[in-house]
């Protein structure tokens, strides 16, 4: 084999690996793609609760951008402030906030029943949606959207504590996809050109 042919060789071996590489990471790739938003396509909503006492489905998240926040009612300060926040939010969004569905999902659901969300819920926007369900649900549900959240006994009593929890909004396309957070501390102009880029964004 002469000098030509061996490079002829090395080109074919290349070309042919380099096709393999990027077949490789388009798999990779679409794999990703496809677990980014199979969680809420594919969980059984059966078990969840609007404060309404609405058994939640698929609808309720997929085809249509949704808000969600998530909290308990016997949060001191970060939830009510935030469910201020959100229904500012939807004032100001006037028509467009009906492109959306506003959530408050509990990660207290111990303390945090239907009636209780409802009689909560009264002093915010009536487009903000409580969420509640049994414990291994709602476990669930925030496992599978990553989202942190700790109980903590104050004074080792056990009937008296807290839960610390993630404080970020999160904002969700039509495929069940995260699309942005909003931040606790977030400025308000910089939250609602977020929300008018979700309403108006084109798939």
């Amino acid at each position: 084999m002469n000098i030509l042919q061996k490079k002829l060789l090395y080109f074919i071996l290349f070309f042919i690996a380099t096709i393999v590489l990027v077949f490789f990471i388009y798999e990779k790739l679409s794999k990703y793609e496809v677990k980014n938003n199979s969680f809420l396509d594919s969980y059984d909503y059966t078990e969840l609760i609007t404060h309404k006492g609405n058994v939640l489905n698929k609808s309720d998240f997929i085809g249509i951008e949704s808000v969600l926040f998530f909290g308990f009612t016997f949060c001191p300060d970060i939830c009510p402030m935030t469910l201020n926040k959100i229904t500012e939010f939807i004032n100001t969004l006037d028509t467009e906030s009906n492109k959306l569905k506003f959530y408050f999902i509990t990660v207290d659901p111990d303390r945090d029943t239907v009636n209780v969300i409802d009689d909560y819920l009264n002093s915010f926007s009536e487009q903000i949606i409580g969420v509640t369900g049994n414990k291994l649900a709602i476990n669930k549900f925030l496992k599978g959207l990553h989202v942190y959240h700790k109980k903590i006994i104050i004074d080792n009593n056990f009937d008296d504590y807290t839960v610390d929890h993630t404080s970020s909004i999160l904002l969700i396309d039509n495929k069940g996809d995260l699309f942005a957070t909003i931040s606790y501390n977030e400025d308000k102009e910089i939250s609602i050109e977020k929300l008018k880029k979700l309403t108006n964004r084109s798939y």
